[in-house]
């Protein structure tokens, strides 16, 4: 069992205040005036509703990514550390991941029945938050193929703080086991910050909801614990959560309120857990099946 020690504690808390405060840095460059001017040579006084802007700002990925580049080029941090290794099996876990992550929410509508078709058109038409409050995030509403690539961008944004920094961080100094728990909580509660839970704990559904996020957080710590990258949690993050909130952007429209009843966040909170479990345990048991073949292999060929 890993212990905690002093020299531990001021490592982590180095470590977390070097990223944190890089990332503040880049976050007030590009929420103020200095990114606006620069944008505002190009797209004019209306800078915030250009749609590439939109993407980078709204899913926070151009602070992140500046952030871990500052941090690489400084030799504090390394790209294959925060989970970010460039190789040829990236393509194959983002793939994997997608597939997995719509898969759990095809289930999920498959079990609740909450689907129903519904048109669109992909370069035209505003897709909106498909939260009950969307009247008061009609900045949200964007055309259809703009908000794919922003589920794209958050997800890649979220995976690279919560699992590329905060969970490998953790896990060197407090071990794998903690380090899923603390990220899985804090993910969780990062879901304060959405529209819709921001005045959380009126119900139980509301903390249903915060429930969900933690046991998909959970999914993704075992996800990135098991393959040593996040490319697998990027795709898996992307297929899901754009699934979960934007199914209209795969021409249908759901009619349960997120955060309004509770047990349909109660079957997503299983689903996850359910996949976390089954990743976890069925690659502890190929380790150990790897183990003994090898054995074998290695006392017939002492034999022979």
């Amino acid at each position: 069992m890993n212990t905690f020690r002093r020299e531990d504690y001021l490592s982590l808390l180095k470590s977390t205040l070097r990223f944190l405060g890089t990332l503040a840095l880049f976050e007030w460059f590009v929420f103020n005036e200095g990114f606006a001017s620069i944008l505002n040579c190009f797209d004019g006084p209306c800078w915030r509703e250009n749609a590439l802007t939109f993407v980078l700002m709204e899913s926070h990925l151009l602070p992140i990514i500046a952030t871990c580049t500052t941090l690489v080029l400084f030799k504090y941090k390394t790209f294959h550390r925060f989970g970010i290794a460039l190789n040829k099996a990236m393509w194959r876990h983002l793939i994997y991941g997608l597939i997995c992550g719509a898969g759990m929410m095809v289930l999920f509508y498959a079990i609740t029945h909450r689907l129903e078709p519904s048109s669109i058109d992909w370069f035209s038409e505003d897709i909106v938050w498909n939260f009950s409050g969307a009247q008061s995030w009609n900045r949200m509403a964007q055309p259809g193929i703009i908000m794919l690539l922003f589920m794209v961008a958050l997800g890649i944004s979220q995976e690279i703080f919560f699992r590329g920094f905060l969970f490998s961080t953790l896990t060197r100094f407090a071990g794998a086991g903690r380090a899923m728990w603390i990220t899985a909580i804090a993910f969780a509660f990062y879901s304060l910050l959405l529209p819709e839970t921001n005045s959380l704990f009126r119900s139980w559904a509301d903390a249903s909801t915060v429930l969900a996020f933690g046991a998909f957080g959970l999914l993704v710590c075992v996800l990135a614990l098991r393959t040593r990258m996040i490319w697998m949690s990027i795709g898996l993050n992307v297929g899901f959560m754009a699934l979960w909130f934007y199914p209209n952007l795969f021409g249908y429209k759901t009619y349960y309120r997120y955060g309004r009843e509770i047990y349909p966040e109660l079957l997503l909170t299983l689903i996850c857990l359910s996949v976390a479990a089954i990743i976890y345990f069925r690659a502890n048991w190929f380790t150990k099946l790897s183990k003994l073949v090898r054995h074998q292999r290695a006392a017939v060929s002492d034999e022979s």
